[in-house]
């Protein structure tokens, strides 16, 4: 919002804005929630880092009907080791496609390396 006040005749304005009042503002709809500037870049993880797969104790396996698991980092000092850990993590497979394929699920207690894709 730009807001001006001029109460002198003798301004050198270029505009010939003299005396009186002058606003402008840009606005949005009224139904678009407003969201401000990103002002800090999308945090980026450069690298990949180990992890250990979690589940329920007791629990060999632990995945999702998608096979996804869920894990601790190593720097994770407040998680419990449980199925609560983390959210559900995609698998990456040497051999998938739609018809064929293998996969293999990481137990429970097995060390894992986690890569972010695009960071």
């Amino acid at each position: 919002v730009l807001e001006e006040s001029v109460t002198s005749d003798t301004t050198d304005n270029k505009d010939d804005f003299h005396q009186g009042y002058r606003n402008r503002f840009n606005a949005i709809p009224w139904d678009v929630p407003y969201r401000p500037p990103l002002d800090h870049p999308k945090p980026k993880v450069l690298g990949s880092q180990s992890a250990v797969v979690t589940g329920p104790e007791g629990e060999e396996i632990f995945c999702d009907q998608y096979g996804r698991v869920k894990v601790q980092f190593f720097w994770d000092r407040e998680g419990q080791h449980d199925d609560k850990t983390t959210c559900w993590m995609r698998v990456a497979s040497s051999w998938a496609a739609e018809t064929f394929g293998s996969i293999n699920i990481p137990r429970v207690g097995m060390e894992v390396l986690i890569t972010f894709l695009e960071g």
